[in-house]
């Protein structure tokens, strides 16, 4: 495959360095040294809501990095139902253009990546 990621293995190959990359069960696994706690914040996650390529980005890439190890969170509007989010019975509030708006959390975990 062509890419960032690639070219880079590829440069580290060619000058010596042992291959980064190894594959178990048809899958590429890249070691690492550190685990990150990461969070997006979006306001649109695939496939509960999407309009375009930002949906679609927030809907791979925190699985990707969970599959690396990191521990990953998105945090997005919640515009619709959607079956697998728990109500977490959470309320808070935020202000927003002047005056207090509730907010209200759920919860989802899937493909090692939470959803709230």
């Amino acid at each position: 495959k062509e890419g960032p990621a690639a070219v880079a293995a590829g440069r580290a190959v060619a000058s010596g360095i042992a291959s980064p990359i190894s594959v178990k069960d048809n899958k590429a696994r890249v070691p690492i040294a550190s685990k990150f706690q990461i969070v997006f914040v979006t306001g649109e996650v695939a496939p509960y809501s999407k309009t375009g390529g930002l949906g679609e980005a927030m809907d791979g890439l925190p699985v990707a990095l969970a599959a690396l190890g990191h521990r990953v969170m998105v945090i997005s509007p919640r515009y619709d139902q959607y079956k697998e989010a728990w109500d977490t019975s959470f309320w808070s509030s935020t202000t927003m253009g002047g005056k207090e708006e509730p907010v209200h959390f759920f919860h989802a975990y899937k493909q090692k990546v939470d959803y709230v």
